[in-house]
């Protein structure tokens, strides 16, 4: 099973979940990684993959850049046609313990996950949250999780790896069921 990626320092750092995956049967065949990258600088930086799954995972530095939500999203979507993988794998923005400054990253983070969510409803994408076992209910990172209050430690990267491969594979099987329902033919009762 082959993936791409689209991601920010959360996928392009070393010791992150990409690097930790771990399993032979998942192939990284593509994609775009980078500290600091927002939707638009990973749109620009998309290429045609044709792997099984494109995993989107963007978001925290919009959030920290007060990109506009629906321009986060129209990027995402740009970036998943583009690459004209079979399906793609939505990732929520990470937690964060940054809520202090010009911008509540912490608070805004959550509504970044709300137009992600809507965002893989209406696409048929799974949404998932890699994160979920160390984000506190207050979004931020729970103890122990994250040095920067941004970035995970590796030992979380490791756990996130686990779900990850899980959710990429859940992703390339919805993708299966949804192929065949879209080839289905159609009955006049």
């Amino acid at each position: 099973m082959t993936f791409a990626v689209s991601g920010d320092s959360v996928t392009a750092r070393p010791d992150s979940w990409r690097d930790q995956l771990g399993d032979r049967r998942l192939r990284l065949v593509g994609g775009f990684a980078e500290d600091g990258a927002t939707s638009e600088r990973a749109f620009g930086q998309v290429r045609r993959s044709l792997a099984d799954v494109l995993v989107v995972m963007l978001g925290m530095n919009d959030v920290r850049e007060s990109v506009p939500f629906e321009e986060m999203t129209a990027n995402i979507e740009k970036i998943v046609r583009f690459a004209e993988c079979q399906t793609a794998l939505l990732c929520l923005v990470p937690p964060s313990n940054h809520s202090d400054g010009p911008v509540n990253q912490r608070a805004n983070g959550v509504v970044a996950n709300r137009h992600l969510f809507d965002l893989g409803a209406r696409r048929g994408w799974v949404v998932a949250d890699p994160f979920a076992f160390a984000r506190a209910s207050n979004n931020s990172w729970g103890g122990g999780s994250s040095d920067d209050g941004t970035h995970p430690l590796p030992h979380v990267s490791a756990e996130a790896a686990v779900r990850m491969r899980l959710f990429i594979r859940q992703a390339a099987a919805t993708s299966g069921l949804n192929q065949k329902a879209r080839e289905a033919p159609v009955h006049a009762g």
